[in-house]
């Protein structure tokens, strides 16, 4: 097999493991204030799976992605797989908060200024928009929404080539 083929199944793995997490979440507890928020109502003994479920997103990311901005986006959507207790403490609050803020944002850019794909962001910026005006939960889709962009656009960079 072609790394291109390794990547793009590695990319089609992340989605399938973030959105089965995502469809287990909504399904047992609801929808959540935020995806971070989700950590706080899996059990104990399954609070690990949180980690593993952001770092299975976020890694097949900087492999497939092939840009210091979208390697960045999932370097920092890594710290908050490593700092998934947000109300704990101030430093793992901070190391959380700000891994989760820039990992949607380098990925963005990314989209934007590397991939080109600034019709998509604009897209979902309007969705986030009536998200933000209709939703008591407008962080966990936006996060959600800013996600998939995120894998649209490194997923279409692969498919492309």
């Amino acid at each position: 097999m072609t790394l291109q083929i390794l990547e793009v199944i590695g990319m089609q793995l992340s989605f399938v493991i973030f959105f089965v997490f995502l469809i287990i979440i909504q399904y047992k507890y609801g929808t959540q204030k935020s995806v971070s928020e989700s950590y706080y109502r899996i059990p104990k003994k399954w609070k690990f799976v949180f980690t593993l479920v952001l770092a299975g997103f976020a890694v097949p990311i900087m492999i497939a992605g092939h840009n210091i901005l979208i390697f960045l986006a999932g370097a920092c959507i890594v710290f908050v797989a490593t700092a998934p207790a947000f109300k704990s403490t101030n430093t793992e609050r901070k190391i959380h908060m700000i891994g989760a803020v820039s990992g949607i944002a380098f990925g963005l850019l990314a989209t934007i200024f590397i991939y080109n794909l600034w019709p998509l962001v604009l897209l979902a910026s309007g969705i986030s928009g009536v998200i933000y005006k209709l939703s008591k939960y407008f962080i966990w889709w936006i996060e959600v929404v800013s996600f998939i962009v995120i894998w649209i656009a490194v997923m279409t960079s692969l498919l492309l080539v």
